[in-house]
């Protein structure tokens, strides 16, 4: 029988020798419902939607479209609408937020929530963030810029990491702020971008020894990034140097350094090199000897003249008991005065016979006797004290004689006059010159080394428990 919620359908009744057909069919419905299925067996009874009049087993007619506030839970707009044959809830939304999104809608799949997307509002993205259109999501701002829902290039003087908002913003303070003195370019990503112009100053060349130096001051300009070494390339000063008095040389003259100017010369400085036998008035005789005061300074002799009044000249004459005498005076002047008298220095094998002080001059010599005989005077005497007057001129054996002591003995006649002990040379002689000695045959003779008590440093020998060695 029909349902009387329903509608009314038509079929067997149940009874011997009947079957029952496997579906209903419905002709009509009750109000509040429409026929759906068709007319046929297994057509149905529908319930009219919310919101639609059903007549006369017509197709619903529906309402305009709904909110979905109110109609579906958790929704915060959006519209319901009719389809045809169902509600369409799949424009409504309700918002949402994350960690990247500020402003954000799900959209109702049919059953659930979909995914938060940013909203369409000009600050959809948090702070750091920006809209990607193409994946329809908050992506984390890049380096170089900074974003709230747009990405905005870093601006010049800033900079910008990864996932920031305006450097600018108050609440950042200096923090992406290039530091004072700095500044950086649009889109810099980081402190290393911010920097100022720099220069670097020429090294100075070593002025070189002795010289008055004048030291360029170029600078080449460059780049200097924050916590980096500006770029500037490196370059030297320019040197230019002039030599001081008593050396001479000019890096105008294309010198690097400056030469001494050495005995019997004078420079003034600079590049002047003279030499003092230059200033010699014409006529002069040569002199014996030219000694160069430092600065006219007699104890800082023998090296340059800073003037050509520092050049000394010294003449020496000869007279007949065989000394030197002379005569000195600046070289420009040349020998004079009323005579010679003056002795500088004796004759080898002669001694100064007149005590002698600082700056006194010998006024006679008298002739050695301190050497053996078979020896002859090498140089002149020299007090070994001021004032003293003594008779000590060195002197050397003569040819065929080696020395013992203070005398001189005949070396050996073999023609073996030396021998070579370690790394020294003793002489050998005819006669025994010490007891004990040392006896060397040599060529068909006997010859003899002067032997001393004590160690030396070459040949030793133990006589009697006795060391000796060779003198």
């Amino acid at each position: 029988m029909p349902n009387p919620n329903v509608g009314f359908w038509v079929g067997a009744a149940h009874g011997a020798g009947y079957t029952c057909p496997s579906s209903k069919q419905y002709t009509s419905c009750n109000a509040g419902y429409y026929l759906t299925g068709g007319t046929g067996p297994g057509n149905a009874c529908t319930k009219c939607p919310d919101g639609c009049t059903c007549a006369d087993n017509q197709t619903p007619e529906c309402h305009a479209d709904k909110p979905c506030a109110g109609n579906l839970s958790d929704a915060t707009g959006g519209t319901i609408a009719w389809n045809g044959s169902t509600w369409d809830y799949s424009a409504c939304y309700k918002t949402c937020n994350n960690t990247s999104i500020a402003h954000g809608l799900s959209y109702y799949t049919g059953n659930t929530w979909g995914e938060c997307h940013p909203d369409a509002v000009s600050n959809a993205c948090h702070w750091g963030y920006y809209k990607d259109n193409n994946s329809q999501s908050c992506q984390a701002c890049p380096a170089g810029y900074w974003c709230d829902t747009n990405q905005y290039v870093c601006p010049a003087g800033y900079f910008c990491p990864t996932g920031i908002y305006n450097p600018k913003y108050a609440e950042y303070g200096d923090r992406y702020k290039c530091p004072d003195g700095y500044t950086s370019d649009e889109g810099s990503t980081g402190l290393n971008k911010c920097y100022r112009a720099c220069t670097r100053a020429c090294t100075q060349q070593t002025c070189p020894e002795n010289a008055s130096c004048t030291h360029g001051n170029t600078s080449n300009s460059g780049i200097e990034y924050y916590g980096a070494a500006c770029s500037a390339a490196a370059t030297t000063c320019t040197l230019s140097f002039s030599c001081d008095p008593g050396y001479y040389g000019s890096s105008a003259n294309g010198d690097t350094s400056c030469a001494d100017c050495g005995a019997g010369n004078y420079c003034t400085g600079g590049a002047h090199r003279a030499t003092c036998a230059a200033t010699l008035p014409a006529g002069a005789p040569a002199p014996g000897r030219i000694t160069t005061l430092a600065n006219g300074n007699w104890g800082d002799r023998n090296k340059h003249g800073v003037k050509s009044t520092d050049c000394i000249c010294e003449w020496f004459f000869n007279d007949e008991t065989r000394t030197n005498y002379e005569q000195q005076a600046v070289c420009s002047v040349g020998p004079s005065g009323p005579t010679y008298t003056y002795y500088y220095e004796c004759r080898p094998g002669y001694y100064a016979d007149n005590s002698l002080g600082w700056g006194e001059w010998y006024t006679a010599c008298s002739p050695c006797d301190n050497g053996p005989a078979h020896a002859h005077y090498t140089s002149y005497s020299t007090p070994s004290v001021m004032y003293a007057v003594e008779s000590n001129c060195p002197w050397a054996c003569d040819d065929g004689y080696g020395r013992v002591g203070d005398t001189c003995q005949p070396l050996c006649a073999t023609g073996v006059t030396t021998l070579h002990a370690g790394d020294g040379v003793v002489p050998l002689f005819g006669a025994r010159p010490s007891s004990p000695a040392l006896a060397v045959q040599a060529h068909g003779g006997i010859c003899y080394g002067n032997l001393m008590p004590g160690r030396g440093t070459g040949l030793n020998i133990t006589v009697q428990g006795t060391t000796y060695h060779l003198e």
